[in-house]
């Protein structure tokens, strides 16, 4: 359906999330990080990338999806497909 997802590794994982804010579902480009901070053009909710967590003006978090590293790539789950290719 065209949807974003933004990837954040960790020292211990990868971590993948939806890129629409859970607000209104408007879609956060990329150039909206600065340091672990994401935050939505469209009413400023702001959210750490390492968590995932909402950390100004709103309470909800982004959604992550499950991943895994498979045969040295990064694998998601998307809905309820299993893990891509």
């Amino acid at each position: 359906d065209g949807r974003g997802l933004f990837v954040h590794r960790t020292e211990r994982e990868w971590r993948v999330y939806d890129s629409r804010c859970p607000h209104q579902t408007t879609n956060i480009p990329d150039l909206a990080l600065e340091g672990c901070t994401l935050t939505c053009p469209k009413h400023q909710w702001q959210f750490d990338i390492r968590s995932g967590d909402c950390i100004k003006t709103g309470t909800s978090p982004l959604k992550r999806w499950p991943s895994k590293v498979a045969k040295g790539r990064l694998r998601d789950v998307y809905g309820d497909t299993g893990y891509g290719a």
